[in-house]
């Protein structure tokens, strides 16, 4: 409060009436978002009685503070002096002790969920990271010992132990240094940026033995697939077509299960589920979307031609390479728009639309005569649109409004709107009917609060949300009458206001002693802040994507390096390599980037669609520069690879 009222010695209270010194600034690190002005015992006996008229709704209370007594034997000395009982006070009492071990709970501590999947996803995606990272060279080995005659099961065996044993070491040494880390955050970071205390350090056991067990399992079922026998081509052939089968059939269940869940998803933690069936979708249909790249025609020359051939070779590994890119990539870019939405949904709204100036006092209703013609005067705003409230409900609305606006014609809703009603609405409404604003489709029951319940025939249509997010409905003041519902005056709006009138309205106001919150304007909402927190989180997410990006890539590059050389000892021109590295760059760009922006975007998307209280927000800068550095990575990574490739090898041994 002293920061935005530019450090004053003095301050004016209720319009102007009493004028109090400043004597000192209270700074309550429990309350740092709260406006309040502290005052002594005498300070509300003090001001005038005419500010009762003026300010209703205002009230003093009484806060008692003690030191070194206990809070019952402090609660038995106000009850002898205030002859309220003990137990009363009992109840409204807090201690320091309360106070200080009352935690600030967490983004991920009200919404578990968003930690919970994406940490197992991470872990899931990391275990097959390590596979495609291994099982080159224990293939390798596990060749050259089968050669020497051990039987194939006691290799396979040994490999997966070997795979198991990495796996399990990498989690136990990963886990052990993020508590580390976070344990250092605890100590000397978050106690910088908190003004309440911490929460309670939390217990990790279960947490950890779940994430080394969905990577321990993801990286064998990997394993196992990657060690299917590839020699034999009926053997094989046979494998691969069953092997499709079941991907398609994975792939058209989980689609049909993310449909029928859109039916009932209500909450985050449903969301989460939901972005993560589909991520799973995207990865079994990407690769096919790899091979439907991989045929589309190049131009026809030799560089075509070798990179169209190429392309076909290397089909499996450029879809292994794209599976892990979306992967990786999706998670982000689906929790990123996730949270972006539930804030932008839960951030403040504009109360009063743009242009429209509201006379409405604190307790919701219209203000006195007298103020309104003090303002008219100064203000120079005329013909205010009576606002008034039916003395009910209706049933069947859309949104978590159930209030009815009164108004008293077509006209006065109309300038409400800032837009010509419709026929049919119009009609409806002098017929004795409802207009519904709350997003409902059907006709609508009116239940008043003393009275019989009718159901009224009920127009549909977009209305200002400023009055949309106030009421439910709408109807005429002639309809209210004719029902015997009484309909009380909630206040005045004055359309087509400038700013200047607005800042007379202000001055009106002050000026005949009123209530300064009496005035009601459009005032832009503030950008919802995305927590701190939750960006160092997606950005960790994004390191690690970007890592596993030019770890996936890495193989592309050495056979690409291999290829590049064969074709300058054959007499190649260097641009051949680099129309194979285009083609497979392509491929990836045109397949992963896409299919990763829409399993961001789609999720968020679908459960907005069926949840009126949950508004689609895509952070544009955030997704445009994580797909420029997705295929920035690529570039980088796969380029690399082809530097140092020279006309001096080209030798016999290229061929080889």
């Amino acid at each position: 409060m002293d920061e935005k009222l530019g450090n004053p010695g003095q301050i004016s209270v209720f319009s102007g009436v009493k004028q109090i010194a400043v004597v000192g600034v209270f700074v309550d690190p429990y309350a740092t978002d709260i406006l309040e002005v502290y005052g002594g015992s005498n300070l509300w006996q003090s001001l005038p009685a005419s500010i009762r008229g003026s300010f209703p709704q205002s009230s003093s209370s009484l806060v008692v503070s003690w030191d070194s007594l206990p809070i019952s034997e402090g609660a038995a000395v106000l009850s002898r002096i205030s002859g309220i009982p003990v137990d009363s006070l009992m109840n409204g009492s807090n201690s320091r002790s309360f106070y200080l071990t009352s935690s600030q709970r967490s983004l991920t501590q009200r919404t578990p969920g968003l930690f919970t999947f994406p940490s197992l996803g991470l872990m899931a995606l990391a275990g097959i990271v390590m596979v495609g990272m291994l099982m080159p060279r224990l293939r390798d080995e596990a060749d050259a010992i089968t050669r020497l005659g051990v039987p194939g099961r006691p290799v396979i065996t040994g490999v997966l132990l070997a795979i198991a044993s990495l796996v399990i070491s990498a989690a136990v040494v990963g886990s052990l240094a993020g508590v580390l880390l976070g344990w250092l955050a605890r100590l000397w970071v978050i106690p910088r940026l908190l003004t309440q205390p911490m929460s309670p350090f939390p217990p990790l056991g279960g947490l950890l033995v779940r994430l080394s067990v969905v990577s321990l399992t993801s990286a064998l079922v990997s394993a196992v697939f990657v060690s299917i026998p590839r020699r034999g081509y009926r053997t094989s052939g046979r494998i691969r077509r069953w092997t499709r089968v079941a991907r398609r059939g994975v792939a058209a269940g989980a689609v049909a299960w993310c449909l029928y869940q859109l039916a009932v998803v209500r909450s985050i933690e449903d969301a989460l589920v939901l972005g993560i069936v589909m991520t799973v979708a995207a990865l079994l249909i990407l690769p096919d979307a790899v091979h439907l790249a991989v045929r589309m025609p190049l131009p026809p020359s030799v560089n075509g031609r070798i990179a169209h051939r190429l392309a076909h070779t290397q089909a499996g590994r450029v879809t292994t390479v794209a599976v892990l890119l979306c992967g990786c990539l999706a998670l982000p870019c689906s929790l990123t728009v996730l949270v972006t939405s539930i804030q932008v949904s839960n951030a403040a709204q504009a109360l009063v639309p743009r242009g429209q100036l509201v006379l409405q006092d604190p307790m919701g209703e219209a203000p006195s005569p007298a103020i309104v013609r003090a303002v008219e005067r100064t203000s120079g705003v005329r013909d205010p649109v009576a606002v008034g409230s039916a003395a009910g409900a209706v049933e069947g609305s859309a949104s978590n409004c159930f209030g009815v606006m009164v108004v008293s014609s077509t006209d006065d809703l109309a300038r409400l709107n800032d837009a010509p009603l419709d026929a049919a609405v119009v009609k409806t409404l002098d017929a004795g009917g409802l207009l519904d604003i709350s997003g409902a489709r059907t006709d609508l029951t009116f239940v008043p609060d003393n009275g019989r319940s009718r159901t009224l025939p009920t127009a549909h249509t977009e209305f200002q949300p400023a009055w949309a997010q106030k009421y439910a409905a709408v109807m005429l003041r002639s309809t209210a009458e004719a029902m015997n519902v009484t309909a009380a005056k909630d206040a005045y709006v004055y359309t087509g206001v400038t700013d200047r009138q607005i800042t007379l309205t202000k001055s009106a106001v002050f000026s005949a002693g009123g209530d300064p919150r009496v005035v009601n304007y459009h005032v832009d909402p503030e950008p919802p802040p995305i927590p701190w927190e939750w960006w160092l989180a997606v950005g960790a997410l994004s390191v690690i994507a970007l890592l596993a990006t030019f770890v996936s890539t890495r193989a592309l590059g050495a056979d690409l390096r291999q290829h590049s050389a064969q074709f300058l000892a054959i007499g190649l021109p260097p641009a051949t390599g680099r129309w194979v590295l285009a083609s497979q760059l392509g491929v990836l760009t045109f397949t992963v980037v896409p299919l990763t922006i829409a399993v961001g975007i789609l999720p968020t998307a679908l459960v907005a669609a069926v949840n009126k209280g949950l508004e689609l927000s895509v952070p544009t800068g955030v997704m445009a520069l994580a797909a420029g550095v997705l295929v920035g990575a690529v570039a980088i990574s796969g380029a690399g690879a082809m530097v140092g490739v020279t006309a001096k090898e080209r030798t016999v041994d290229a061929l080889v």
